[in-house]
């Protein structure tokens, strides 16, 4: 995510952007922030037009989940760790270790995906020696 949206949002009390400037800033879809909100894993505010507006903070949280489902977690595992992350302090402990099996999670499937290359390049070499 780009920090100086974010440190610029941070030096003005109460800034917010609008679905479409968020859309932009963070490189995905009006579609998608929607549909993040439809499953409940952003609640932006809203303007008396009933517009969205993200705070700072919204899009911190933005940033987590991004990040989450690249890790590939479903949508319900996602959900089910922003509620502890919507506790705040009180849950540091359960998301500490949240990450850290989410560290290894990743690492198996990586080492999984490397062992799939190296079956498939030597599947291409002995091609290539005939």
């Amino acid at each position: 995510m780009e920090e100086f949206m974010l440190d610029s949002l941070k030096n003005k009390k109460n800034a917010t952007l609008r679905i479409g400037q968020v859309s932009q800033k963070m490189k995905i879809s009006v579609d998608t922030l929607r549909f993040y909100e439809k499953m409940d894993l952003i609640v932006p505010h809203r303007d008396k037009n009933d517009r969205r507006l993200y705070t700072t903070e919204d899009l911190e949280k933005l940033h987590l989940i991004i990040c989450l489902l690249e890790t590939d977690l479903s949508i319900k595992e996602t959900q089910e760790f922003l509620k502890l992350y919507n506790h705040g302090k009180d849950t540091v402990k359960k998301r500490t270790d949240f990450y850290s099996d989410l560290i290894k999670k990743i690492a198996l499937d990586i080492e999984k995906k490397i062992k799939q290359l190296q079956y498939f390049s030597d599947k291409i070499k002995k091609t290539q020696d005939y």
